[in-house]
């Protein structure tokens, strides 16, 4: 899906199979060599880059940037498997089965809610060599953890992971930046890699876009660290801490194989053990539901300018939803032409005012066409119709004021000031936010 949707732009040319040499800057590109599936050496040369390339980043490396935080948790076992287990899934569907019994602990997890599955499952590796998983071992294993002896099983994959929670120091060395996995590894107890990943460019690339366009100053692409370095650190802590009450409480499927402290579990004399786990991941709400990290972060710094409100702060499984400066700007449903609009959609890859006053929106149109920044300017009560007064509500500009949106959503300025010079004063706002 997503192959498809980069394809899809237009500006991308996407190559597997591809080693990279090195990469090395200067102050005007960056050069990577790189090894085609040909075997020929090649050089790209760009205004910048981005290593996405994982939690052992040979970029990250190559800069010399150290990583924050414990290190490597366990090594797990990673099995790709197909199987039709609707026999015990159909009354009791999920995305997780976290299974501990006699034979088997771990996490089997559903890819397609019908045949593809993938087990966790943790092993010591100073005792146990990785070779030693063979087809028929690990099929035994999975059986064990279904708990069918009988169940026919096609193993697709088998490759081992290390569970990590470190978190790099810097993630931009002059036109370098790490993202994902490079910038913040984290267990997955919590589910958080991709999302912070995916947050990290989105970040970058209106940043890249606006510099690159001529209408931002490279001041700009500095905000990126200062901006989700802190997200990056906070969701790996998370997930080390979601990782650790696992461990405390019995409930390690996926740190810890330990098949003498579950030998009973099946057995009479194993009811206080299975108390004591269905007690504990009674306790897990924050674990799977985390709506307040995923949605309620704010940028305190960076690109955007303070208004002085104090901050509104959501906790890790509620979001509290807030048009501050910095806050990602509120999903609410507006009207225009009869059908319905979120406010989410509005900014899509571009600047967003919106204000009660017409003022504003005009001055988006001028400064727009002055600058050459990408912006546009909604009237709420005309252009868009708040008709259960929730934009209101949320957004706190009042009847004058106004609210610019980022192209990635975040809430840059916000005023509940009527102006007399509203394209001057705009103009100021962007510049200052743009480095311009």
């Amino acid at each position: 899906m997503l192959l498809r949707a980069a394809e899809a732009t237009g500006n991308a040319t996407v190559h597997f199979g591809v080693t990279i040499g090195s990469v090395e800057q200067d102050d005007e590109k960056v050069t990577v060599s790189v090894t085609g599936q040909d075997g020929q050496p090649h050089i790209i040369t760009a205004d910048y880059c981005i290593a996405a390339d994982g939690p052992r980043s040979q970029t990250r490396e190559s800069l010399g940037i150290e990583m924050d935080g414990p290190g490597t948790l366990g090594t797990q076992l990673g099995i790709y498997f197909h199987a039709d287990m609707s026999t015990y899934t159909k009354a009791n569907p999920n995305i997780l089965y976290w299974i501990y019994n006699t034979d088997a602990q771990g996490v089997i997890i559903s890819l397609d809610g019908d045949k593809r599955w993938h087990m966790l499952s943790a092993y010591d590796a100073d005792s146990v060599q990785f070779e030693e998983f063979t087809e028929e071992r690990v099929t035994e294993i999975v059986r064990a953890a279904i708990g069918d002896p009988d169940i026919d099983i096609e193993i697709r994959s088998i490759l081992p992971w290390r569970m990590r929670a470190a978190v790099a120091q810097t993630t931009k060395v002059g036109r370098i930046f790490l993202a994902g996995d490079a910038a913040h590894t984290m267990p997955p107890t919590g589910g958080m890699g991709m999302n912070t990943a995916i947050g990290d460019t989105h970040n970058l690339a209106w940043k890249i876009r606006a510099v690159l366009s001529g209408y931002a100053g490279p001041e700009l692409l500095d905000t990126y660290q200062v901006e989700r370095l802190p997200v990056g650190t906070r969701n790996t802590f998370n997930s080390l801490e979601n990782a650790k009450t696992m461990m405390e409480t019995g409930l390690a499927g996926i740190l810890v194989n330990d098949p003498e402290g579950f030998a009973n579990i099946e057995a009479p004399s194993g009811a206080s053990l299975r108390a004591t786990l269905g007690e504990a991941a009674s306790r897990q709400h924050d674990h799977f539901s985390f709506d307040g990290l995923s949605f309620g972060y704010t940028y305190e710094q960076g690109a955007v300018v303070p208004d002085g409100t104090a901050e509104v702060p959501s906790g890790i499984g509620e979001y509290v939803p807030t048009a501050r400066p910095g806050a990602r700007a509120p999903h609410v449903w507006l009207e225009r032409d009869g059908a319905k609009v979120s406010t989410i959609d509005l900014s899509d890859g571009r600047f967003v005012v919106l204000s009660p006053s017409g003022a504003w929106s005009d001055a988006a149109t001028t400064v727009s066409g002055d600058s050459g920044i990408p912006l546009v300017g909604y009237a709420i009560g005309s252009d868009l119709i708040d008709t259960t007064g929730e934009w209101a509500d949320l957004y706190q500009v009042g009847a004058e004021g106004a609210v610019l949106i980022r192209p990635d959503g975040h809430v840059a300025w916000r005023t509940t000031s009527a102006s007399s010079g509203a394209v001057g004063d705009l103009r100021a706002v962007l510049d200052t936010i743009l480095f311009r």
